[in-house]
This record gives C-alpha cells, structure tokens and sequence, in this order.
C-alpha cells in the first residue's frame, strides 16, 4: 500500500529528461519544464524565444514598478530576494539595450551624418565653377560681364576648388592633420594609400590616424553608430569603477563593494529607463518645448531619488548625505570623460 506521503506517479515520462512525472504535474519536477498534451506551434516557438531572451515573468515588472527605489531594491537583492526580482545585470544591460537600439533607429541623416554630404556638396560646387570660369571666357561680352558675374556670385559664392583643404582642429596624441594641407577633394575621391603617398605622410600613428579619419569622414553615421554600440562596455567599466569609489567613500561603514555595485547598477537601470521615456516623447514631439521641459523635470527627479537613495541605504545625515552625493557626481563625472576618451580613442581605431 502507499503511503499518503509518497507523490503517485504517472507512466508518461518527461519529454525533456525523461524523469517519471508525478500525477496532475503541470512542470518537471526535475528540470521544470512544462507538460504539455498538444503539439508544439509556432506560437509557442515564439513565445518560449521571448521569454528566454527577455525573461519577461513577474520580477520583470515587478522590478520596473520599484526602480523609483533604486535603495529597496539594493536591500532586497543583498538580503537574498534573489528570486522575487530581476538580477541587477541584466536589468541593466536589457534597459540600456533598449536604450542603445533607440538612439540608433532614431539617427537622422542630419548633424553628424551630414558632415560627408556636405563636403561633397562643397567639392561638386567647386568642381562646377572651374567650368562655369572656362564657359565665362567664351560667352561674356562687356554688356553682360556684370550680369554673370552677378549670376556666379549668388550660385558658387567665393568657394574655389583650389582652398578647399581639410579644416579641422582634431588632434589626438600629438598626431595632427592640418600640417599636410589635405583638400576635401582628395579626402572624398582618393583611396587611403593614395592619400598616404601622395602627401607624403610618415610616421605608423600618422599615417593610422589619417586612414581612420578618411574613414570616418567618409563613413559618419557608421562611425557614430559603432561608438553608440560600444556605449555598454564603456558605461560597464565606469560602474565598476564607480563602485570602487564607493567602497572607499564608504569605507568607515560595513558595506561589500558588490553592494555598491549593485545599487549603481539598479540606478543606472531607473536612468535608462528615464532615457527611453525622454527618447520615445521627443520622437512623438519632434523635440518640442514640451520635450525640453520634460528632460529639465526628469532631471531634477532623477537627483532627487539619487539623494534619497543614498539617505536611505547609507543611513546617514542629510547633510552628510548630500556632500556625499556631490563628491560621488563629481568622481563621475571625471571618471566619465576618462573612461568616454578612452573609448572614444578604441572606438575610432577599430572602426
């Protein structure tokens, strides 16, 4: 006879691994995976494809609904809530992806990626008053000399093929391109190697430089969606860093440096989240008043649940909470534009 204790168990075993299942189970109670009767769907491909990618079961929510609290959510994770919300990293980095994703679909052909169709524009114009000068000889007469000379001015202006040397103020390690007079029509036209000997340019970090800079010139969208691509490492090691900072900040209070990393991590998530906010109202602005008006106020919020957090989970006096929080913005902002150089330069190199 069996016992009112022992599970009854069923002849069917599971699929996945092949363990017997207990009766009226609706998972394995040895791999969890779910028991089901029908066949499988495309439905259920995708459905199961979404959830492993995303994970999107109840801490997913549950953990968007408390970001305001980036402290809560820092104590619960380090008390062992584990299960109840979604793992700091990966809240993270699945909020900055998004994040990332939209400012690459929302690029214009405008501002930086403009920089390559105007010097084209710049180059063509030219091109054409070396042809409009040489027709000027042929079919100006003293009647209507004044009248041409009218007609070119409001087309070409003083543009002229021969000025048109590379203007820019880049220079990065002592490697500097104004010192070869390049014109923007040999940057547009001429293959790198060409480039390189035909000015003559010497030195390896010389001539690397110029052919990353043809590059980019030529190519400033990919350049500039390569570097947002690269965003997520670079804010990676910040934090890190930032944590460092942290620990030593911190360093009289009984604190491990991965609770640092972990409040750092929750409120970087609220900050991309924000961002994403931000990005989708001003593409349904177009970037209107309301939209700076909106990015003024969710600023100042995000300062004040910066403060808060820190109040809370540190524990600290007001006023020590916020001198601290003025040293933290300070050490990152400087670790920032270390760290955003850094990956800048890597980011230019090994486009």
């Amino acid at each position: 006879m069996m016992k009112d204790s022992e599970p009854s168990f069923t002849s069917r075993p599971c699929l996945n691994c092949s363990t017997p299942l207990s009766a009226g189970a609706q998972y394995c109670h040895h791999c969890g995976q779910s028991i089901k009767e029908s066949r499988l769907s495309v439905l259920d491909v995708v459905t199961e494809t979404i959830t492993n990618i995303f994970n999107f079961d109840g801490r997913v929510w549950r953990t968007v609904r408390h970001l305001y609290s980036p402290s809560m959510l820092t104590a619960a994770y380090v008390a062992g809530q584990r299960k109840r919300f979604m793992n700091p990293a990966r809240m993270f980095l699945f909020s900055l992806i998004i994040l990332v994703s939209l400012l690459l679909s929302s690029m214009s052909s405008g501002g930086l990626a403009d920089l390559t169709g105007s010097s084209y524009r710049e180059v063509h114009l030219a091109e054409q008053k070396v042809v409009w000068d040489s027709l000027m000889t042929e079919i100006q007469t003293p009647a209507n000399e004044q009248l041409l000379q009218q007609v070119q001015d409001s087309i070409y202006g003083d543009i002229n093929i021969d000025s048109l040397f590379l203007d820019t103020d880049v220079s990065i390690l002592n490697m500097d391109l104004d010192q070869y007079n390049i014109r923007q029509k040999d940057m547009l036209e001429l293959s790198s190697d060409d480039l390189l000997e035909k000015y003559e340019v010497t030195g390896l970090a010389n001539r690397m430089f110029l052919k990353q800079y043809q590059k980019v010139m030529n190519n400033p969208e990919g350049g500039l969606s390569y570097l947002i691509k690269n965003l997520p490492w670079v804010i990676l090691v910040l934090i890190f860093l930032m944590a460092a900072f942290m620990k030593l900040l911190y360093i009289r209070g009984d604190y491990y440096y991965v609770e640092h990393l972990v409040l750092m991590l929750y409120s970087h998530s609220l900050l991309w989240l924000a961002m994403i906010l931000l990005s989708i109202a001003g593409l349904i602005t177009a970037g209107g008043s309301l939209f700076v008006v909106g990015g003024r106020a969710l600023g100042i919020s995000l300062i004040v649940v910066q403060y808060v957090s820190l109040k809370r989970y540190y524990n600290q006096g007001w006023f020590k909470t916020l001198i601290k929080q003025i040293t933290i913005n300070s050490a990152y902002f400087i670790l920032f534009i270390l760290v955003a150089s850094v990956g800048l330069l890597l980011s230019f190199f090994l486009f």
